[in-house]
């Protein structure tokens, strides 16, 4: 392949975009015959398979993924063009590509990234969610620019990972305002044959919230195990039971009517920050950095 048709490129960053040839067809005004006709030419002068079928929809493959990242760069770089040619100048955003691991409570991940929003429309924020494995691909690839995570990573191979603590919250007990005021009564005791939302046996939150039980000589009634922790935020709104999160998300657990009644004595969610470089380059990252490293946080 001596050039690269740039067309056809669009045409396939928009399908995967959409996640199928029918919406991508509307959004292009093409025909859905005529868009695979392309998006086949294409593929065929690449020499590569860049989706396949998953269900209903259309999916990257590995080689697609890497277009994909490709593709983006060059059509953000264009849009960046356009605004320079129709303003007459040009106002460079800041960018900053953030992957969180799947087991890390959402709410606190977000009072972590509030430091750096005040940026608005200056900024240019990616966020993806993953496990670990995955994420440290992205971060190998340079498709994101550091992660959050619980625990240390330790680097396997070639790959270097350095690794930043941002603080450390206490864990929590959040309930239903309308039973909050009596189960903060006698707490931790209250919560004796109360029914309770728990993370799940693998989840690492479990241990330290059994070891808490033990302890304190409680036995609350396990209503359910729930891995993941928006569909346990919505079971304890809606007062099935009372949920174990970290202090940080407080005020995000309020708007939901979610009233922290007490905490666990010696129990915290740690937080680190990942990077594939010792020194933190990126101006939003090395920001978040210094923000939530102030005197070391205990949230």
């Amino acid at each position: 392949m001596d050039w690269l048709n740039y067309h056809h490129l669009y045409y396939f960053y928009t399908v995967a975009k959409e996640g199928g040839l029918t919406k991508a067809a509307e959004k292009l005004k093409l025909s859905p015959p005529t868009l695979h006709a392309q998006l086949k030419s294409f593929q065929e002068v690449c020499a590569v398979k860049l989706l396949q079928k998953s269900g209903k929809k259309l999916v990257l493959t590995e080689q697609g993924k890497v277009f994909y990242q490709y593709a983006d760069n060059i059509f953000s770089l264009g849009n960046e063009l356009s605004q320079f040619v129709k303003t007459g100048g040009l106002k460079e955003k800041k960018k900053l590509a953030i992957g969180i691991e799947l087991s890390l409570y959402k709410g606190s991940c977000f009072e972590l990234i509030r430091s750096i929003c005040h940026h608005g429309q200056d900024m240019n924020l990616k966020i993806y969610q993953d496990n670990t494995d995955k994420l440290l691909q992205r971060l190998n690839s340079l498709e994101i620019d550091l992660l959050f995570t619980n625990h240390p990573l330790v680097h396997s191979g070639p790959q270097k990972l350095y690794n930043h603590l941002l603080g450390q919250s206490r864990l929590a007990v959040y309930s239903h305002v309308e039973s909050a005021q009596r189960l903060k009564k006698n707490f931790p005791k209250s919560l004796n044959g109360i029914p309770f939302l728990v993370p799940t046996l693998q989840h690492y939150l479990r241990n330290m919230l059994e070891q808490w039980f033990v302890d304190e000589g409680i036995r609350p009634m396990v209503w359910a195990e729930i891995e993941g922790s928006a569909l346990t935020k919505l079971f304890a709104a809606e007062q099935f039971g009372v949920m174990v999160a970290p202090s940080l998300a407080e005020r995000e657990l309020k708007g939901h009517n979610l009233i922290k009644i007490g905490e666990l004595k010696e129990s915290f969610e740690s937080y680190y920050m990942v990077s594939a470089e010792r020194k933190v380059k990126n101006p939003l990252a090395l920001e978040l950095l210094e923000a939530n490293r102030k005197g070391m946080r205990l949230f």
